[in-house]
């Protein structure tokens, strides 16, 4: 779902885990989860790696989403679409989908 509004993952294709997401932002307000925490949902601010030197930079900026618990898997579709509802009203698709491009040109 996330990928339809523009997130790109940090997981490479194929290695994602199904009930964890952590995605690029450069939304200091996604990434301290103050935007989900209007709406709502609760994440994980800032997931820190130590692979590189962007990975150790001011500009990488992730969040995680956590996609377990014993109340999301008694109400799948509510999370799903309590999910959904705050893609659409934080406007991501346009957002990442400028941040995504640029996160691409950089890795190229």
């Amino acid at each position: 779902m996330l990928k339809r509004y523009g997130f790109k993952s940090v997981a490479a294709e194929g290695y994602a885990a199904p009930g964890v997401i952590v995605a690029y932002t450069k939304d200091p307000d996604m990434k301290s989860g103050a935007k989900f925490a209007a709406l709502g949902i609760q994440i994980a601010a800032g997931v820190p790696l130590m692979v590189d030197e962007f990975t150790q930079s001011s500009d990488f900026q992730t969040f995680r989403l956590g996609l377990f618990g014993i109340d999301k898997l008694r109400a799948i579709d509510a999370t799903t679409s309590q999910l959904e509802s705050s893609q659409d009203s934080l406007g991501s698709r346009g957002l990442q989908t400028r941040v995504t491009d640029r996160i691409l040109e950089a890795e190229g």
